[in-house]
């Protein structure tokens, strides 16, 4: 019927039977005909006012130079993804096998957070992607030119350093509706959470003007904690007697050096310290007090633990004195940005974030994100709180805090370059702890590194936890602190290259994670490499430091049901697997090349909080691990946990006493990485302050009570991996395939 009547039109049309009204001449008279004898034969599925549609899938484009009113086709693209999400809204979807929104080549620049939400999900049946062409950037900040800059003439140039004075530019960020008080807010010592000011030169962040440079750093001569009036305390809030610090303040003594280079900042009292100042598994971020150059020291803001120790490191930042390297850059009270051009300054993009988001899905299920390069951001890259949700072949760097948090179920991140974040690469939780069900999330084959380069501590390339989450295929590297740190339940790390990790840090692990409520998770067939600080830096030579070493994985904290096989683990200054307390640990087929020890047990009741008291784990029992799917799943949890008030320090009754660990047919050898007063490495560790354990003990315990075993094989000498490998397949089982599949099939370009 449709051709029929389309027949009838054309004839009207070539014998002039139709008469039109408009204005617009007989070409737009034909023009608008054709158009609807199109429609008419179309078939239903392809008529839609706006993109192309093609074997089911409607295409719609999005340029820089688009228009809002456009109709989404190639020819006439949207001028931003808002117009093309809205315009996508009035769609309907079930007639059509995908949507593809098209970016093409250019700089998306975003005023504010580009959100999706339930409105905008797609169907399994008809996901929805946003695509990148090759060169596609969506920045969450204000694009700046080399040009907007102008000679530095601000009030902060007379403390400018006189041989850089001719280089320095400036920006006056009150044009970008920045204020003073936005100032103020960034150098707040947790501005990586907050909407900060910083500067980024082609998504890569440049660097508030510190003393000393990028490579270097302060080295503490020695320490104390001060109280209220002035005097010096130990009272730190770690004395049982003495829960309340009494600490108000901690002095770090340094070189006479840094004290007169100190002296010579106009606002002492506006710059900041970062570092390893007391603990090397935690970073200071407090700011100056006072400098005393008669007793060569520095006063801070005490932040809560022991004093300041010998050979620990910080450096100093905001002082505009110290505005002496490209790439630096400082903001005056007045909100005027002084920088120390790079070398590619000219050409390069600069940019200010304008948004603490650049993506946030909220119910958009079934949405991808691909070949897209996000950055800056004053927060977080992508948030996603939705289920099936795809974030492939995409760079995320520059953002103040997180590159991606997802949370959902079914979502996958592949194949990204994640790298200059804040903080965390990538949060992923998800799935039902409290009924085992598994989320299916899956983090793989994604290369990151440079990670936590605002807020060091405990913030690795990946978080996750939930319940079901895999981490596969991953390459990690290049961070003082950890690589991945997890918690929760059924998760799983595999097939991972992790190197250069904790490369300042001590009682931390590349893989790491910690609490009671992590429960029956897995790390197999990990290639873990270069762990620890490594031998030729200072902190490694810290007179009287007694390491606790940083491990290759470290199950801490009472988590149990957890295993460990297939890993191949070499030149990790600590221990290759460390089991603190816990219970049902199986800890098989690994392979360990120059370690301290391959495995060191913990079984320690640490402190009575752990065991006793308000805050012991018997009062914090999580309520679904007392119900009947966690008591069938884990019969031992509830009774243990809630038996622990009846324990001892003579009886430990509890997750300190090492009950079905299991450590077996586990291949080692070489020298005792970072030490040279060690040939060869040592099997197994047990450390407890509740037992005097050595091995010959440990070899009585198991035969009292069989709840303990131990055997390995033991071979000295060091081959290359290829060798080492085949030499221990026989014990471990690791073929030299499965160790080629470790690790990203890819890099990316430079």
């Amino acid at each position: 019927m449709k051709k029929i009547i389309a027949l009838i039109l054309a004839f009207c049309m070539s014998f002039g039977m139709i008469v039109s009204v408009s204005a617009a001449g007989p070409f737009i008279q034909r023009m608008n005909l054709a158009r609807l004898i199109r429609l008419m034969l179309a078939p239903d599925d392809n008529r839609y006012e706006i993109g192309e549609v093609k074997d089911g899938v409607l295409t719609v484009y999005v340029a820089v130079n688009g228009k809002k009113d456009a109709d989404g086709t190639k020819k006439n693209p949207f001028d931003s993804l808002e117009s093309a999400r809205d315009a996508l809204r009035s769609i309907d979807k079930a007639k059509l096998g995908g949507i593809d929104v098209v970016l093409t080549s250019g700089e998306y620049v975003l005023s504010e957070t580009f959100s999706l939400t339930a409105e905008d999900k797609g169907a399994k049946n008809c996901p929805i992607r946003y695509i990148g062409e090759d060169g596609t950037k969506i920045i969450g900040g204000q694009a700046i030119k080399a040009s907007d800059f102008v000679p530095a003439t601000g009030s902060a140039v007379q403390y400018i350093p006189e041989e850089a004075k001719s280089v320095v530019v400036q920006l006056d960020l009150k044009k970008y509706d920045y204020t003073p008080e936005d100032v103020a807010k960034t150098l707040n010592t947790d501005a990586y959470t907050k909407k900060a000011i910083r500067l980024f030169s082609n998504g890569e962040m440049q660097t508030i003007a510190r003393y000393p440079n990028i490579g270097e750093e302060i080295t503490i001569l020695g320490g104390d904690m001060l109280d209220s009036d002035g005097n010096i305390t130990t009272n730190d809030g770690n004395d049982p007697s003495h829960p309340e610090p009494i600490a108000e303040t901690y002095v770090a003594y340094i070189d006479e050096e840094h004290i007169q280079r100190a002296l010579t900042w106009h606002n002492p009292d506006k710059v900041y310290l970062y570092g390893h100042v007391d603990l090397l598994w935690r970073v200071d971020h407090t700011y100056i007090l006072d400098i005393n150059d008669e007793k060569n020291m520095i006063e801070f803001f005490f932040p809560g633990t022991s004093s300041p120790e010998a050979g620990r490191r910080f450096y100093l930042y905001n002082a505009p004195e110290e505005l002496d390297h490209p790439g630096e850059y400082y903001i005056d009270d007045d909100a005027i940005l002084y920088y120390y051009p790079t070398e590619d300054f000219a050409t390069a993009t600069l940019s200010i974030p304008t948004v603490d988001c650049i993506i946030n899905i909220d119910g958009a299920d079934y949405t991808t994100f691909e070949n897209i390069t996000f950055e800056t951001s004053a927060k977080d890259g992508i948030i996603a709180r939705a289920n099936n949700i795809t974030i492939y072949d995409c760079v995320i760097r520059g953002m103040i805090d997180t590159g991606i948090d997802i949370l959902g179920y079914n979502n996958l991140i592949s194949t990204n370059h994640i790298y200059n974040t804040g903080a965390t690469g990538t949060v992923m939780d998800g799935g039902d702890t409290a009924t085992l069900t598994p989320s299916n999330n899956l983090f793989t084959n994604n290369y990151c590194h440079d990670f936590g380069i605002l807020a060091g501590g405990y913030n690795g390339a990946l978080e996750f936890g939930g319940c079901g989450n895999t981490a596969s295929h991953n390459e990690i590297f290049g961070s003082n602190h950890l690589g991945i740190h997890w918690g929760g339940v059924r998760n799983v790390i595999e097939y991972n290259y992790l190197h250069d990790l904790c490369l300042a840090a001590d009682d931390m692990g590349a893989i790491y994670g910690g609490g009671f409520t992590m429960i029956d998770n897995t790390v197999r067939y990990n290639y873990i490499q270069n762990i620890g600080i490594p031998k030729n830096d200072s902190l490694a030579s810290i007179e009287g430091y007694n390491y606790c070493g940083a491990h290759a994985v470290y199950w801490d904290m009472q988590n149990s049901y957890n295993s460990t096989y297939g890993n191949i683990i070499e030149n990790i200054r600590g221990m290759g697997v460390v089991g603190g307390n816990g219970r049902n640990i199986l800890i098989e087929d690994n392979l360990f090349i120059s370690c301290w020890y391959a495995v060191r047990l913990i079984c320690d009741g640490y402190n009575n909080v752990y065991y006793r008291g308000e805050s012991s784990y018997s009062t914090s029992l999580r309520d679904y691990m007392k119900t009947d799917i966690w008591v069938e799943a884990y019969p031992e949890i509830t009774t243990l946990v809630l038996n622990l008030a009846d324990t001892t320090e003579d009886d430990p009754l509890g997750w300190a006493t090492p009950v079905n660990i299991v450590i077996k047919d586990n291949y080692f050898y070489g020298d005792r990485y970072n030490t040279g007063w060690r040939n060869q490495v040592i099997a197994f560790d047990i450390e407890s302050h509740i037992y005097t354990w050595n091995l010959d003990t440990l070899e009585d315990m198991t035969e009292a009570n069989n709840t303990l075993t131990v055997f390995n094989s033991k071979r000295n000498g060091m081959p290359d991996i290829k060798e080492a490998i085949e030499a221990s397949y026989s014990t471990t089982g690791i073929t030299y395939e499965q160790f080629l599949e470790m690790g990203t099939d890819w890099t990316p370009a430079e």
